[in-house]
């Protein structure tokens, strides 16, 4: 029963032996400070003195000797990488960590010079600095799962979607300086029949009207600015899994844009009932969430494919074609906003939601030109 106790002791010294011969080695401060002494006070007294004196020191010096080096030469490569990992430049990726985060929804704040997060695990909408700092900024009870944000500066508002497990649909209002809250709307009302509901992206016009779309009803829910709700456009086959989804409001045109996979509609606010189907020059997948970048532009996520597509008309969106494209990786980006005039893409890896998983990037878009 001596060998083991030996053993130990031996492993002790080797370790402590690397963390002094290995500047790197001694990162592992932790293993040094509590599991040696541990060992070492427990079970140096019952090792004979003599194989403390010779055994030991030899091993150790064989065993340092070979190890120290093989570490010294991967050590540089292993800890450059581990910077380059974590710490990104803030201009091109803003590192939001927050636990279990799962975020669906970003907005850019301007007037407080932040962005903003919402979260479909938690409920909370974070506000998040150049830095990635996260700080809870709407925490209300009746939100178990937010999703689509917009900002509405002129009325100094934020939008926020919800639902209840897919049961109830809402539509929280807030101020955008305090957090505080104005309206908390419940839109399940206007579709009584349907089994289950799925609020997802909102948009304001410039009368300070918002308009959720519904992803199960297949419904676009109109809200006025004194909170009356009412369904402003559904179709039977808008109500098809997931196929009606980002929004977005086109203030020259005073139309919307939305996602209508595997395309867009333009919907005129005066006549929604006379949408029309705008005319793209390729298919862009499963696309997600949607922001303008001016009159003539539009940034298109696609979350499966993992890609950013920037669209561009020259008549309005009757018609539009791809100019150029981003490629996120599998992460699946679900939304975008824009930061002087620059798309930043949001990674939510809700397709890994039983992972664990504490970093979520906004990535600054650059698009390569369509081929």
């Amino acid at each position: 029963m001596k060998t083991p106790k030996i053993l130990i002791v031996v492993l002790t010294l080797v370790l402590l032996a690397l963390s002094i011969s290995n500047p790197a080695q001694a990162q592992r401060t932790n293993l040094q400070a509590t599991t040696a002494p541990t060992i070492s006070a427990t079970t140096m007294a019952t090792v004979p003195a003599t194989v403390q004196a010779t055994t030991a020191p030899t091993i150790v010096a064989t065993v340092s000797a070979t190890t120290s080096a093989t570490f010294s030469a991967t050590a540089p490569a292993i800890l450059a990488a581990t910077t380059v990992a974590t710490t990104q430049a803030t201009d091109e990726r803003i590192n939001v960590r927050v636990d279990g985060l799962f975020p669906e929804g970003v907005e850019y704040d301007a007037k407080n010079s932040r962005f903003l997060v919402s979260s479909t695990s938690k409920g909370t909408v974070y506000a998040v600095d150049a830095n990635g700092t996260a700080t809870p900024f709407i925490e209300d009870a009746r939100l178990p799962s937010t999703l689509g944000l917009e900002v509405d500066a002129t009325n100094n508002r934020l939008f926020v979607v919800a639902h209840n497990y897919q049961k109830k649909a809402f539509l929280g209002i807030y101020d955008l300086t305090t957090g505080k809250n104005i309206a908390f709307i419940d839109l399940a009302p206007l579709t009584p029949k349907a089994p289950k509901r799925f609020p997802n992206d909102v948009a304001v016009d410039a009368n300070g009207n918002a308009y959720v779309t519904d992803s199960w009803t297949g419904a676009i829910y109109r809200v006025t600015p004194q909170g009356q709700a009412t369904i402003f456009l559904q179709e039977d086959r808008f109500s098809t899994d997931f196929v009606l989804n980002g929004i977005a409001y086109h203030k020259a045109g005073n139309y919307l844009l939305a996602v209508l996979k595997p395309g867009l509609i333009k919907i005129p606010l005066t006549n929604p009932k006379a949408f029309t189907e705008v005319a793209l020059d390729q298919p862009l997948g499963n696309e997600d969430g949607i922001v303008f970048l001016d009159d003539k532009t539009l940034a298109v996520v696609a979350n499966q494919q993992g890609k950013v597509y920037r669209v561009e008309t020259s008549d309005d969106f009757n018609t539009a074609k791809v100019t150029g494209a981003f490629e996120t990786g599998n992460v699946f980006p679900t939304t975008a906003a824009a930061r002087d005039g620059v798309v930043y893409v949001l990674y939510t890896y809700n397709n890994q939601e039983k992972e664990l998983i504490s970093l979520f990037p906004i990535q600054k878009v650059t698009f390569t030109a369509a081929k």
